[in-house]
């Protein structure tokens, strides 16, 4: 392959694992996307945040896809990563996500009953 052809992929891949990202990210927001997570249910999961996202406007939000967090059994896993906390989701659906992304990362306060915290 040669140099250009690289950077052409490159180019590609990157862009179906950030599927949204608007300016530099001060909050990340990563959908685990192994096996387990997608046979969960991982893919609407991710679909919905990042539509959501976009459609909130969000600055400095990226949304992509991550590997195992090893959290197996409460797949689909969120993780929100925010200069000061983490905030891990699990259990996720796509209407979870929506409101996640409508309350925490556009409003500020975390979901409280979709957190690990709440279903350990």
């Amino acid at each position: 392959m040669t140099i250009e052809q690289l950077e052409a992929e490159r180019r590609e891949s990157r862009g179906k694992v950030m599927l949204r990202r608007i300016g530099e990210p001060s909050v990340r927001v990563l959908v685990s996307m192994d096996d387990c997570g997608i046979r969960a249910g991982a893919r609407p999961v991710l679909s919905a945040l990042a539509a959501e996202a976009e459609k909130l406007e969000l600055p400095g939000v990226l949304v992509a896809a991550t590997g195992c967090v090893g959290l197996c059994p409460m797949e689909p896993v969120v993780e929100v990563f925010e200069e000061a906390r983490k905030t891990t989701y699990v259990h996720m659906t796509a209407e979870k996500a929506a409101r996640v992304a409508k309350e925490h990362l556009a409003g500020g306060r975390v979901v409280a009953e979709y957190t690990i915290d709440s279903n350990s």
